[in-house]
């Protein structure tokens, strides 16, 4: 009989453990809220469609951030990845989110850390602390939109070769300026 009231116990704050975390409305449009991804130069939206990436990271503090969910554009430079459950994240606590964007070169780019080596447009915004959903709420809260997210635009970002060549460059003009 103990063993099953254990059981029941362990169950339960397992249960509570994984319903009381935060929740966010992980897009860029919403009530009070357009703020829309543009293309390098600032004034194309990021097409719609699957060939570009948007990640949403989080964390309790700027420099904890881990990934959370992906999406793509669902109209141009609009995200809409939906109500995102944050995993170890406290409905009541205020955490750190960032948002990525980067051109996935046909679905062959998967991660931001290959975007910003392979010479593809890649940016992030910068972390805020937001209030979250809390579903566990009686009755349940809803999920805080990015509110306070703003626009920004994708940079290019240049191929190691090109980093090479321009290194190259400054040498020889240091060496062509010494004699």
């Amino acid at each position: 009989m103990k063993k099953l009231i254990a059981l029941a116990i362990g169950v339960s704050l397992i249960g509570l453990s994984t319903y009381g975390q935060g929740t966010i409305d992980f897009k860029n449009l919403a009530t009070g809220l357009n703020q829309p991804v543009y293309l390098p130069g600032g004034t194309t939206k990021v097409p719609a469609g699957s060939g570009y990436t948007v990640e949403l990271l989080a964390g309790l503090t700027a420099t904890s951030l881990s990934s959370v969910a992906t999406t793509t554009f669902a109209a141009p430079g609009i995200f809409l990845g939906g109500v995102t459950p944050l995993p170890g994240i406290a409905a009541s606590s205020h955490p750190f989110f960032e948002v990525r964007a980067w051109d996935n070169a046909g679905g062959t780019i998967t991660t931001f850390a290959a975007a910003t080596t392979s010479g593809v447009s890649a940016v992030w915004q910068l972390p805020a602390a937001y209030a979250l959903g809390d579903p566990s709420a009686s009755p349940p809260t809803t999920p805080a939109a990015l509110q306070g997210f703003t626009s920004f635009n994708l940079v290019t970002i240049p191929e190691p070769a090109t980093f090479a060549l321009l290194a190259l460059g400054a040498a020889g003009l240091l060496i062509r300026r010494r004699k």
